[in-house]
C-alpha cells in the first residue's frame, strides 16, 4: 500500500493504514499510556506487539494536527525520516507527541 515508506518506519505505513480506514483507538484506554509509558517510533515499530495499531493512529493524527497533510506526505516519501521532513529530531518528536496524547487524550 505505502511502497516508498521503509520497513525501518512500520510505524508509519501502519499509523497512516488504520488513519486512513479510521480505526480510531483511544490512548486512554491502554495501561501503559494511563501509567505514563510512552513508546517510542522504535517501539511501533517492533512487530512483537500491537502498539502500532493501538496508536498508529495517534501518531498520524498528531503530525497531520501539527505540521499539515503535505508534511505527512512528505514523510511518506521520506522512508519516514523525521528529523530531515519534520525538521525535529525524533527524541523531540516523540516528546512533543506524548505530550499531544496528555494534552488532547489523557486530561479529565
Amino acid at each position: 500500500m505505502h511502497n516508498s515508506i521503509g520497513r525501518s518506519a512500520e510505524w508509519l505505513s501502519e499509523g497512516v493504514s488504520v488513519y486512513e480506514a479510521n480505526q480510531f483507538r483511544n490512548p486512554k484506554d491502554f495501561n501503559y499510556i494511563r501509567e505514563n509509558q510512552f513508546s517510542t517510533l522504535s517501539e511501533l515499530s517492533d512487530t512483537n506487539n500491537t502498539k502500532e495499531y493501538d496508536l498508529g493512529y495517534v501518531v498520524v493524527e498528531f503530525i497531520q494536527v501539527t505540521w499539515g497533510i503535505d508534511a505527512l506526505n512528505n514523510l511518506i516519501k521520506s522512508g519516514g525520516n523525521v528529523s530531515a521532513t519534520l525538521k525535529i529530531s525524533t527524541q523531540e518528536f516523540e516528546k512533543e507527541w506524548n505530550q499531544y496524547i496528555r494534552e488532547k487524550y489523557l486530561k479529565s
